[in-house]
């Protein structure tokens, strides 16, 4: 997604984690495994590194009622729009959920959200019949974080320090 790597990177220079939480039933349906879910995500870390951009934590969850044998609530609490995964991630980034933002692609993503605890979520592309009306809806996300000041704005030098400081 276009200006992804670029509003990570500006939550790494501010120190705000950035984590990737996600339902993955591919993994239960056999249609790819874990190795092929890891070599993705590090994939997606490579091409984010380059632009001095760093994910802190990814949380994926394979169960789905339909393909998982013998489903249960146990399984059902980790699948968004649950809160478990977002609560483990938050737990183990020691992050404010509170002052924590959603951004995701589905209804189920905001519900995840709103259950969770968090200051809200921002729906982009995808599932825009399935939202929540208690959500901050925003078609070009991304730019908007920016510009309503949700993160500040930093100059080119400042970015720089920043990757600068974190590299040492």
């Amino acid at each position: 997604m276009q200006g992804a790597a670029e509003l990570i990177e500006e939550a790494n220079s501010e120190n705000i984690p950035v984590a990737v939480i996600t339902n993955q039933s591919g993994i239960d349906r056999g249609m790819f495994g874990w190795r092929d879910f890891a070599g993705v995500t590090e994939r997606i870390d490579a091409l984010l590194a380059v632009k001095g951009a760093v994910i802190d934590a990814v949380a994926a969850c394979p169960f789905h009622p339909d393909f998982t044998s013998d489903f249960s609530a146990r399984h059902a609490e980790w699948r968004k729009p649950a809160p478990r995964m977002i609560e483990a991630i938050a737990t183990g980034l020691n992050a404010d959920r509170a002052r924590s933002w959603m951004i995701g692609n589905s209804g189920s993503d905001m519900e995840a959200a709103e259950a969770a605890g968090l200051a809200g979520g921002i729906l982009i592309g995808g599932d825009q019949e399935n939202r929540p009306g208690t959500f901050v809806v925003i078609a070009s996300a991304l730019d908007k974080i920016v510009t309503r000041g949700w993160l500040r704005p930093r100059s080119a030098a400042q970015a720089r320090n920043s990757r600068a400081q974190r590299r040492r």
